[in-house]
Parts: C-alpha cells; sequence; structure tokens
C-alpha cells in the first residue's frame, strides 16, 4: 500500500513507520505490522489468506511455456494433456523429445524474466493508481460515491482526514485505513489496509481497488479430476480464483470491523477493477462472515501446533 505522502519520518524498534493507530505501527518498506506494546508483528490480512490459495508454480508454468515455444504444434499437442494432468515437469522429457536442454533452459529464462518483469509492472501501476485515489479523497466534503457501487450512502457532507483512524466520524471517509485486531490470548495477530472506509451513521461500506489484468470468478477445471480446483481447507468450498481471494479479503476486513465495533452494520463489500485497457467495473461482493470464521479458527489452531511442536524439539548441546 503507498505510504502517505506528507508524513513526517518516524522509527519504531528499527523500522521506519509508515502508519499507525493505536495497537500497531505500519513499515512500508518491509511491508511489517508491529505490535506497540511487544513488538511482535502482526500478519497480514492478505497473507494469511494466500496460504489458503494454491501457490502459482512458476517453474512449471515457465516449462510447459517453454515447451510449447520449442516444440512443432503436433508433438506439443501429443503432450500438452499428460502435463496439465501431472502439473510435474519431468527433464528426462528433453532426452526423449530430443530437445536441447541450453535452448530449453534459455527459454525458460526468459519466460521467467517476463513473469517478473510483468510483476513488477503491476507492481509499480497498482501503487501509482492506489496513491492517486487516495489523495483524490482528501480537501473534501462532497464524493461521488455512486461510481464505486454505493448508491445507498447518505447525500450530505463526509468529513474525511488525512492520518485519522478512529471510527467515530459519524459521515467519515477513511482512504487507505489501517486496520489491526488481536485475540485475548495475543497468538492470532492479525492487520491490513482497507483502500477506502465509509462510515455513514452505524452503517459500513468497504472498497478495494483491483488494477490486474482480468478477475477470475471461476477455479481452473481439471479435466483429469472432472472437477474444478479449490481453496485449501477450511476454505475447499471456494474455487480458487482471484474473485473469491478478494471476497476473502475484504470479508475478512469486515469480520475485524465488527469484532472491533459490534454496534457498526456491514453494508457492502465493492470491488473497483481497473483492467490494463483501462476499463473500469465494480462488483459487489458476498460477506463470507463463516470462511473468516473458519479460517481464523484454523490459523489459530495451526499456531498452537506449531507452538507444541517447537516445545518438543530436542536441544541441542555444542
Amino acid at each position: 500500500m503507498p505510504a502517505l505522502s506528507g508524513y513526517e519520518e518516524k522509527y519504531f524498534n528499527g523500522y521506519k513507520v509508515d502508519k499507525e493507530n493505536d495497537d500497531v505501527v505500519y513499515s512500508d518498506e518491509q511491508h511489517v505490522y508491529l505490535d506497540k506494546a511487544d513488538c511482535q508483528k502482526y500478519i497480514s490480512v492478505t497473507s494469511l489468506i494466500h496460504q489458503y490459495s494454491n501457490e502459482f508454480d512458476a517453474a512449471f508454468w515457465s516449462a510447459y511455456k517453454a515447451l510449447e515455444a520449442i516444440l512443432n504444434e503436433d508433438v506439443w499437442l501429443s503432450i500438452k494433456s499428460g502435463l496439465l494432468a501431472r502439473k510435474k515437469f519431468n527433464p528426462e522429457l528433453l532426452i526423449k523429445l530430443n530437445i536441447d536442454r541450453e535452448v530449453f533452459e534459455n527459454k525458460q529464462k526468459e519466460i521467467l524474466a517476463e513473469y517478473d518483469r510483468k510483476r513488477d509492472e503491476s507492481c509499480v501501476r497498482g501503487t501509482a493508481i492506489h496513491a492517486s485515489f487516495e489523495e483524490s479523497f482528501y480537501g473534501k466534503s462532497r464524493f461521488d460515491f455512486k461510481r464505486f457501487g454505493f448508491e445507498e450512502v447518505s447525500d450530505c457532507d463526509f468529513t474525511c482526514k488525512k492520518d485519522y483512524y478512529k471510527l467515530d466520524l459519524t459521515h467519515g471517509v477513511y482512504p487507505e485505513f489501517l486496520i489491526s485486531c488481536k485475540s485475548e490470548d495475543g497468538l492470532l495477530r492479525l492487520s491490513g489496509q482497507i483502500d477506502c472506509l465509509i462510515l455513514d451513521g452505524h452503517d459500513v461500506y468497504i472498497l478495494d481497488y483491483k488494477t490486474n489484468k482480468e478477475i477470475k470468478k471461476s477455479g481452473y477445471f481439471d479435466k483429469m479430476k472432472k472437477q474444478k480446483q479449490t481453496l485449501k481447507y477450511p476454505l475447499n468450498n471456494l474455487d480458487d480464483c482471484n474473485w473469491n481471494v478478494y471476497q476473502m479479503q475484504l470479508s475478512t476486513y469486515a469480520y475485524m470491523i465488527q469484532t472491533l465495533r459490534p454496534e457498526l452494520n456491514i453494508k457492502k463489500l465493492m470491488i473497483y477493477h481497473i483492467d490494463h485497457d483501462g476499463n473500469e467495473t465494480v462488483h459487489e461482493c458476498q460477506y463470507l462472515k463463516k470462511e473468516v470464521i473458519r479460517m481464523l479458527n484454523h490459523y489459530k489452531k495451526s499456531i498452537k501446533v506449531q507452538q507444541q511442536l517447537d516445545k518438543n524439539k530436542p536441544i541441542k548441546l555444542c
């Protein structure tokens, strides 16, 4: 997330502070959230959710694309389905197909470099768009909420204060809102930044900007298994696609807000998507509250298990 401009430089426990609330500080350079009380790290909402999605296998897909580029069409079609079924690349295939290893490796490196280039380019573009939206809210009291799909928001003046993080405004707009929650036992520490939070009385509207190429609302269909790829347990009732990852992200923010302020109502969760051609679309997300609770309980249990395993590790004597 973009750091606030005009922010006086400050450090906490050796980390440059870009944002803070009563409980945590956030350092943009290291992308770390730290507890002000004990300096313990918080896991970000996005990092937590990505633990339950299937990681992109760059090694396999770069090998897949390299073979597709090198082989003639007939040979490629004869092995394509097998590669997709196994999702593993066996180097012995190069010998079998009489492919020069150096040629293959050079093509694979080229494809991996292109992955990196596109990722970095996308990151720079996304950061710029987020910063532009953030700055566009300041210095105003009237906003075009309908642009983002929030037709229900009151038609009145709203307050938008830079660096402000307390949810006590009757009608408030909070760009890049830093939110954090900690369980009573301190095991679960969760933090993140909401692109834009709108507080209209006791009603909460959450907006998130997405700048990737496309939003996919369906998971990859495995023809061999005859089923779609899902997120990992306990979210395996959801297709593994960026749409469900986004829905979980906004739903987790909503759940955190209700945990901190139970009297607030979650009215709408919206994605504002700007694709690589500049097309803008809005998508309303479901509030997947049950899935969020399952995920947080599962994650907290995994922390307890890991702590027990660490206790049982044998002590190494020098």
